[in-house]
């Protein structure tokens, strides 16, 4: 059965945006490679988030607007998981210089990760590639209501009601 993204035109325009990652209510979500587009401040508020936990496996930052707080997430593989799951979360309080880590690895629910091209560079030639699936998805309605599809159960339970499994790197109608 052919990929049903192959035929999807991409729209750059439609892309194309001021903000580099993404913004969520009072929360910056950026991959770790597009890091370079943070602002001085926010470059150095993770700075100083890195410096307080050592920790260096993560591949996605959340950045609260006020810089008092910083995420380091880490998802499954970007490059291989069509949604990855949150793996594990360190949870950074820069006004205490403390930390909280969330280990998610062990849940039968986790967060997931959808429109990942809006976290990366817009240079980044994965963009074109994720863009697709978002497109797809957003055709179908699959991101209606998206708050309630933020975890792992709930967004299978969403591709079931439209017909649609994932298998491997694939959205397949049922």
């Amino acid at each position: 059965m052919p990929h049903l993204l192959s035929n999807l035109f991409f729209d750059m325009k439609k892309y194309s945006r001021k903000i580099v990652g993404r913004k969520l209510g009072n929360m910056h979500y950026i991959h770790r490679s597009a890091i370079s587009y943070l602002n001085d401040d926010q470059k150095k508020t993770l700075k100083k988030a890195i410096d307080i936990t050592t920790l260096d496996d993560w591949n996605l930052v959340k950045i609260a607007k006020d810089l008092t707080t910083v995420s380091l997430l880490n998802y499954e593989n970007f490059d291989s998981v069509l949604f990855p799951c949150l793996l594990e979360a360190t949870i950074v309080n820069l006004k205490n210089s403390s930390f909280k880590y969330i280990d998610y690895q062990s849940r039968k629910n986790p967060p997931v990760l959808h429109r990942k091209e809006l976290m990366l560079a817009p240079d980044d030639p994965r963009v074109p590639v994720f863009a697709k699936t978002t497109t797809f998805c957003e055709d179908r309605n699959l991101f209606d209501r998206a708050s309630y599809i933020g975890t792992k159960l709930k967004w299978e339970e969403r591709l079931l009601q439209h017909g649609y499994i994932i298998k491997d790197q694939t959205i397949l109608p049922i």
